[in-house]
């Protein structure tokens, strides 16, 4: 099953690298070039019978939108949302450290634009970000960048400060190169979607671990959620293991994830659910 899905990755890439749509599996891959990096609008295959909601995918800490077409674990969860109707838009975010900075906002609001019109779209967007995705992913709708319906976060950096501000030098130096400050500087304007207010309430799901030492949960997904979870549709969802652990991934966390946007009500299975 593993080297069918690396295989399934493997003939994704190569569509996508012709610029074409070809059938692959529930759906088909689109490329949409862009300066910043292409982004990926995978299709399903009903999308040509009828509306579809779309699925826009920030990524983690030094990924892009090639790499993440060769991560069988990925593509597999992705594919979960694709064999339900749902468009997934993999993202590019400008490059592989951009750290929510206002070229990857403008990359999400480009891209958005362009896939929504490239296949049949039901105007329901839903912003998914995992680890430093989730700083793009939520200053999507705190910027109004393009309408979202619903905002999904995974293990997900939201405490911009505190990335900039923590022990780790190098992540700090790559956070100086993503925001273009000058030699020297001590103090930076960030994009920290903690101290941003939401524009409107919408519904969002958090999912994170208390043992995550990388994105401490506590002072990001956890506390996001305490700020700005005020929409009676949003819900919490605690799962063991550490940093993007393999459970992320796993078919039975899309299933929740399909079933909080379905419903889009506070669903008591998965409210502050401890699962094992």
């Amino acid at each position: 099953m593993r080297f069918g899905l690396f295989v399934l990755s493997l003939c994704l890439l190569a569509n996508a690298s012709a610029g074409k749509i070809t059938p692959s599996g529930p759906g088909a891959l689109l490329r949409l070039p862009h300066t910043d990096g292409d982004a990926f609008l995978w299709v399903p295959h009903d999308c040509a019978k009828k509306a579809c909601s779309m699925m826009v995918v920030s990524h983690s800490r030094g990924n892009t939108s090639y790499a993440t077409l060769e991560k069988p674990h990925l593509m597999s969860f992705f594919q979960n949302f694709v064999e339900e109707g749902v468009a997934v838009l993999i993202s590019n975010d400008a490059g592989p450290n951009t750290w929510g900075n206002e070229k990857s906002l403008l990359y999400l609001k480009s891209v958005w634009t362009e896939a929504s019109k490239s296949f049949h779209f039901n105007g329901k967007t839903y912003a998914l970000g995992y680890s430093m995705g989730g700083l793009p992913a939520s200053l999507s709708v705190q910027r109004q960048l393009y309408p979202v319906t619903a905002l999904i976060l995974m293990d997900a950096r939201v405490n911009m400060l505190g990335a900039y501000g923590g022990a780790d030098a190098s992540r700090a130096e790559e956070i100086k190169v993503a925001y273009q400050a000058p030699e020297g500087t001590t103090e930076m304007t960030l994009h920290d979607p903690m101290l941003e207010n939401f524009k409107s309430s919408i519904p969002m799901m958090v999912i994170g671990s208390k043992d995550d030492r990388t994105v401490p949960f506590a002072d990001n997904g956890e506390k996001f959620y305490r700020l700005h979870g005020n929409n009676p549709d949003s819900v919490k969802l605690l799962l063991p293991g550490g940093h993007l652990h393999m459970n992320r991934w796993a078919p039975e966390t899309a299933q929740d994830i399909l079933l909080f946007l379905k419903n889009l009500r506070p669903l008591p299975k998965l409210q502050e659910a401890q699962k094992h």
